[in-house]
């Protein structure tokens, strides 16, 4: 154990390898560490997988019928924010 560090608890300068490379196109730049997955993905790709992961949640619990209209609040926040982006994108992807 080095000096400094607390028996148990992992090292400050230690990160898992997915946060280096883009578990999708291998990009070494700008990758973003996505615990949840256990994965790291470039700032390309998240976007893309997050629309995929909600498109495939939709689909698999038949939460959207074919022309149903979805009313969405939309606070301001991020996740509010991201989510109208996604169904906009799912939308225009029909």
């Amino acid at each position: 154990m080095g000096e400094g560090e607390t028996p148990g608890q992992p090292r400050q300068d230690w990160s898992p390898d997915y946060v280096h490379k883009c578990a999708v196109c291998g990009s070494t730049q700008d990758v973003i560490p996505v615990t949840e997955w256990n994965r790291g993905l470039c700032h390309h790709c998240l976007p893309r997988c997050l629309e995929h992961r909600v498109f495939n949640e939709i689909r698999r619990r038949q939460m959207i019928g074919p022309h149903e209209r979805v009313g969405v609040a939309v606070s301001g926040g991020k996740d509010s924010s991201s989510l109208l982006a996604i169904l906009a994108v799912l939308r225009r992807q029909k």
